[in-house]
């Protein structure tokens, strides 16, 4: 059975809250929890069709929306091997045409080498 998960994205009918699948993480890469994303301009540019738009995020419905986030490693891909599931990081999602995910979801999978750490004494909404 898949699991889903819940996100916001952009839809021909506007922003909306979606159910998805759940991400699986591929070698190399971690499932992150999600507890905190921000907004950032690259939204308004996706959403509107901006040219620079264009360039930030794959076309794909919902269009989940958002690259900065802080949450909690909750899977490990094969081949990770220095960070523990339960870990606090945080991150940013790549600005590119390939980008087929956002951080306005509950779950999201990065390469490993694409987070740092959470510092204990940084709340999560300070981290972004």
């Amino acid at each position: 059975m898949v699991e889903t998960m819940r996100v916001m994205g952009a839809t021909s009918d506007g922003v909306e809250m979606s159910e998805i699948p759940q991400p699986t993480p591929d070698p190399g890469e971690v499932r992150i929890l999600v507890i905190a994303s921000a907004v950032n301009a690259a939204e308004e540019k996706v959403i509107s069709g901006d040219f620079v738009g264009r360039f930030l995020h794959a076309k794909t419905s919902p269009l989940v929306l958002g690259w900065d986030f802080a949450g909690t490693v909750d899977a490990l891909g094969d081949s990770v091997t220095d960070i523990d599931e339960g870990t606090a990081v945080w991150g940013h999602l790549a600005y590119s045409r390939s980008q087929r995910q956002g951080a306005f979801a509950e779950y999201i999978a990065v390469p490993r080498e694409a987070l740092a750490v959470k510092p204990d004494d940084i709340p999560y909404p300070d981290s972004l």
